[in-house]
């Protein structure tokens, strides 16, 4: 099931359907965790936690660029989102 870019802008930009509230939690909740990465970083820990930290660090990097990337797309006016 495709949804249409009117239906995507409204699911990213909503707070009342569980779905909208969904996607808004997830997104809060990996800013969280990368900012707890970012603080376990400045610690001493081994180089393999170091490792495991840097890959989950850069799959919520790539989930992020692909939120944008659905936002800039679903965008009406795509310079005004640019720029606001």
């Amino acid at each position: 099931m495709l949804l249409s870019r009117e239906q995507t802008e409204f699911y990213l930009q909503d707070l009342e359907t569980p779905v909208g509230k969904a996607i808004n939690l997830a997104i809060a909740a990996l800013v969280l965790l990368s900012s707890g990465i970012f603080v376990a970083e400045t610690y001493n820990i081994p180089d393999n936690v170091r490792f495991q930290l840097h890959i989950i660090d850069t799959a919520i990097f790539i989930i992020f660029a692909l939120e944008y990337a659905l936002r800039f797309w679903s965008a009406e006016n795509k310079i005004k989102y640019i720029f606001i």
